[in-house]
């Protein structure tokens, strides 16, 4: 990827950092990489019309370039321990104020993540309604398992590949990241 340029959906990200990594673990250079912000659905005619030499897209997208017959180099996150892809932020004073609904939230996504896991062919069948995918690609995607608990281990790696990257300027203990209820 020297010297090339590939879309991503947003600059300094996890996903940005992690890709950034995998360059540099497979012999690359990342800083001898040129990143631009493409929404996903774009991806697609970016590449084809030579604006950008690689793509990162995600599910179901990645699916769909696979039918197209792209062919996927690698995951960006190879190389990372076990890390939280994705969590959902609240202000405080929101918290302070409505610790009962926030809980029963927490409690109410906790419950679809171990309901989706252990009905792998329930969730696929949500797919299409959800993410207006036809079945064919439904059934093809990669589907990852839900996470189903919160804690620092899973989001002290995210710390460490933005600071890795600079995309924060500095540590931040992952405790203080996480709502106590």
């Amino acid at each position: 990827f020297n010297g090339k340029t590939v879309a991503i959906v947003a600059i300094k990200t996890v996903q940005h950092a992690a890709f950034l990594n995998w360059i540099d673990l497979h012999g690359g250079d990342s800083s001898a990489v040129k990143m631009i912000e493409i929404p996903f659905p774009e991806m697609f005619q970016a590449v084809d019309s030579g604006r950008v030499d690689a793509a990162i897209p995600v599910e179901p997208f990645s699916t769909q370039w696979r039918f197209q017959h792209y062919r996927s180099l690698g995951t960006p996150y190879e190389g990372l321990r076990s890390f939280m892809v994705f969590a959902l932020a609240a202000n405080e004073h929101w918290l302070a104020a409505n610790p009962t609904t926030a809980a029963k939230f927490a409690l109410a996504l906790r419950q679809a993540a171990v309901w989706a896991n252990s009905h792998p062919k329930e969730s696929r069948e949500l797919l299409p309604g959800l993410l207006k995918v036809d079945q064919k690609t439904a059934e093809a995607m990669l589907l990852r398992p839900f996470g189903t608990t919160s804690n620092t281990d899973l989001i002290a790696p995210v710390i460490d590949i933005m600071l890795k990257y600079h995309f924060i300027d500095k540590p931040i203990a992952p405790a203080d990241l996480l709502w106590q209820a």
